[in-house]
């Protein structure tokens, strides 16, 4: 374990379980802000903090005010209409006006093309498979990939899923890296201990 002040590639490398980077594979353990100190991502943060602004913050809990600023708990959204921290809706719900309303983490995602949209059960597509509005159900791409091909104008409810990249491939803001390597400079690292000594 390395302490406060020594490169790492990895969190897990640091006693204070933070390695602060900035744009490359290496970074510096760091220790854990308190709240409102400095952060560029949640895991910068003491325990039950997350990262919003640049600011360690306690996320809002269910009715509170949140926004940028004031992100909610993750078992709760952001209302776009009341802009208070709501219980994310199941299949049938109503997103028109809030594609963040449907409980993603249930499996459940906002049918931009229903009329009206509502909240329905999602499927996942591998690399070459069909995306979109595949068989009367929302497909999304497998680590939240670009569905190629989909457009509203002119109207086109199914696409094709990219393959996710791997190590050494690029990527970018439509094709993203297989876990757990990460998109650096546009193209996919896994983290290396070696390379940070």
């Amino acid at each position: 374990m390395r302490r406060n002040g020594q490169s790492c590639a990895s969190s897990w490398q640091c006693m204070s379980t933070h390695c602060e980077r900035s744009t490359g594979e290496c970074g510096v353990c760091a220790p854990r802000a308190a709240a409102t100190g400095a952060c560029t991502v949640d895991e910068g943060c003491s325990m039950g903090l997350v990262c919003a602004a640049q600011k360690c913050v306690a996320p809002a809990i269910l009715n509170a005010p949140c926004g940028d600023g004031a992100p909610c708990r993750a078992d709760l959204y952001c209302s776009a209409a009341s802009k208070t921290c709501a219980t994310p809706l199941g299949p049938g719900g109503s997103c028109d006006g809030d594609s963040n309303a449907c409980d993603f983490r249930q499996g459940v995602a906002c049918n931009g093309f229903a009329s009206p949209p509502r909240c329905e059960t999602v499927a996942a597509a591998k690399g070459g498979e069909s995306c979109g509005i595949v068989n009367n159900t929302l497909t999304l791409c497998v680590v939240l990939n670009s569905c190629n091909g989909l457009s509203l104008v002119p109207l086109q409810t199914m696409g094709t899923c990219p393959n996710p990249a791997g190590d050494g491939q690029q990527c970018n803001d439509n094709v993203h890296c297989m876990a757990p390597a990460s998109c650096v400079g546009g193209l996919c690292r896994l983290p290396s201990t070696a390379a940070c000594n």
